[in-house]
């Protein structure tokens, strides 16, 4: 047994502002009541064979109840509460008989409607020694304990402990969630400000190349130009294709057909009646492979616009399936005239720039040319 002669509710622990900031961090003060707490209360109950029995934590002026079972109490005051007493020592406290004991006998649960004569609690303390609260069980006459009951009032006073441990843990563990979507809200915003923004800087250059374009007079530079304007179509054709929810995927059947759209569109003099197929099966992939694959199509049509159809070609295509082991398929072709392609490493800019991408994307090209020209590549889709 634990006796103390200190005043109720004083002199708790040396550090009682962390005992307190430790308390707090359980999030648990002022909450509704919980079966976990309810069970073990009432378990308490059975085993000393007591009518009440209590979950208690102390708070800065109270005595707090998480679990009240036979007592329809939801705190007290620090002052006059016996739990006080229990909390400064990690030894049980046992009062047989309350009005007989001097710290308790003019105590208003023993004098007035509860009639409480019989206590024994065990304070609640964490793998610091540091008191939270305790487990207590009373009755309504004097009696003692077992010490079998007293060894089991402790354990379950430690599976109180246990539990108030779980659930700091998963406040912490919903606290750091909700700040990792508050991140994640705040990353998302600002990628789509800064996609917007340089969506709109990219369509701002491209504008100002169709001015440029229009005001010259020479058709090679006014060739170049258009090129210049083919190579931009997909930096900013991608931004509307990002799928934020799976961390910067990209759609490329969307993407893949719009940029053939706008190519069409802008090469329609240069195409005639040619006719662009596509059979783009759903895949996403991560942006940084999305754009390289939109370059190379790009790179590729244009070439098409540009030499095949004004050749006598009147077909190109494209083809991208998933094959198997995480890999895709890419082909692109045109039924024109073919092209030479020179035995050393490509040497025309655009040649050059589909080798460069193609190995962005983990792929080697691979180039038949003959009866038109094809473009086969095969690359890793993650």
């Amino acid at each position: 047994m634990s006796k103390s002669d200190a005043p109720a509710g004083q002199g708790l622990v040396a550090e009682e502002p962390e005992r307190l900031a430790l308390l707090r961090s359980y999030r648990i003060l002022d909450t509704p009541p919980e079966v976990g707490f309810d069970d073990l209360a009432a378990l308490a109950c059975h085993v000393c064979q007591a009518p009440v029995g209590l979950v208690g934590l102390i708070d800065i002026d109270r005595l707090w109840f998480k679990s009240a079972v036979g007592m329809a109490v939801d705190a007290v005051p620090l002052d006059g509460a016996i739990c006080s007493h229990t909390i400064r020592s990690a030894e049980p406290l046992v009062v047989e008989d309350l009005a007989a004991d001097p710290r308790f006998a003019a105590n208003p649960l023993v004098t007035g409607e509860s009639r409480l004569r019989f206590y024994a609690g065990v304070s609640l303390r964490n793998a610091d020694e540091v008191p939270l609260g305790t487990l207590c069980v009373m009755d309504r006459q004097p009696r003692r304990l077992t010490e079998a009951q007293l060894d089991m009032l402790g354990r379950l006073g430690r599976q109180v402990v246990g539990l108030l441990e779980l659930r700091r843990v998963s406040a912490r563990h919903e606290e750091l969630l909700a700040e990792r979507v508050a991140v994640q809200d705040a990353t998302e915003a600002l990628g789509h400000d800064l996609q917007h923004r340089f969506k709109n800087s990219l369509q701002t250059i491209d504008s100002l190349i169709s001015l440029q374009s229009r005001r010259e007079s020479d058709e090679r530079v006014r060739r170049a130009i258009g090129r210049m304007r083919d190579r931009l179509r997909p930096l900013y054709l991608i931004q509307d294709q990002v799928r934020a929810e799976f961390a910067g995927l990209v759609e490329l059947r969307p993407f893949l057909r719009d940029l053939v759209r706008v190519m069409v569109e802008a090469q329609r003099e240069a195409a005639g009646n040619a006719v662009v197929e596509e059979e783009v099966a759903e895949l996403a992939v991560p942006r940084e492979k999305a754009l390289p694959i939109g370059l190379i199509v790009s790179e590729f049509l244009s070439n098409s616009f540009q030499h095949a159809f004004p050749a006598g070609g009147s077909r190109a295509g494209l083809a991208l399936a998933e094959t198997e082991n995480g890999r895709a398929r890419l082909e692109l072709w045109d039924d024109g005239p073919g092209m030479s392609l020179p035995a050393s490493p490509a040497s025309g800019l655009g040649l050059q720039l589909i080798q460069v991408l193609s190995s962005q994307v983990g792929a080697k090209p691979g180039w038949e040319t003959g009866a038109g020209t094809r473009l086969v590549l095969e690359f890793p889709v993650r």
